[in-house]
């Protein structure tokens, strides 16, 4: 079975818990993530993919992504006991 561009990069995106957080905050760099997914949409659909092509596709997926709530998992989180800032 042939899969699409969007079914994909949406996979990849919403197994990234941290990216999906990210996005929904609005500080996510989607042309930057984008990037960083490429290969492995490629690899996945076997064929070259252009970075603007799942941008587009991740930008789509806005719309779903406020009716989910995706807890960060305990493992991608980091506690920080103190923070030492000097001037």
């Amino acid at each position: 079975m042939r899969q699409s561009i969007h079914k994909v990069v949406r996979d990849l995106f919403l197994k990234d818990t941290l990216a999906v957080e990210t996005f929904k905050k609005g500080l996510l760099n989607t042309n930057a993530y984008a990037k960083q997914i490429q290969k492995k949409v490629e690899a996945k659909l076997k064929k070259k993919i252009k970075v603007n092509t799942i941008t587009v596709a991740i930008n789509r997926l806005k719309n779903k992504l406020n009716h989910l709530s995706t807890p960060i998992p305990q493992n991608n989180t980091v506690k920080l006991d103190s923070i030492d800032i000097f001037a």
